[in-house]
């Protein structure tokens, strides 16, 4: 007797995957230049803080100790934390390269 052949099983899940989080691909300017263009006095504000940086890199909306707490942050201001560029601003001396 010949197998007869079977049509293959339904591999579809029953649940759809969760959708990933938007994120964009990255920011549209060349991130250093805001840091380059930043005055001494907004440097020493935000050091050793991790900053949300607007999209267009021309402005820091907030700053934290953490990235946690700057999640929070933006969060409860109604910013998406996925919607902004984070960076974290040494301490003078202090370097991370």
């Amino acid at each position: 007797m010949t197998p007869q052949p079977t049509a293959p099983a339904d591999r579809s899940p029953a649940v759809p995957p969760p959708t990933p989080p938007v994120r964009p691909s990255g920011p549209p300017f060349p991130f250093p230049a805001p840091r380059r263009e930043m005055t001494v006095e907004d440097a020493d504000r935000w050091a050793g803080q991790f900053v949300a940086w607007s999209w267009d890199g021309t402005t820091i909306l907030d700053g934290a100790d953490t990235r946690e707490e700057l999640d929070r942050r933006l969060t409860r201001a109604g910013i998406d934390p996925r919607r902004v560029v984070v960076d974290y601003m040494d301490l003078p001396g202090e370097s991370h390269l």
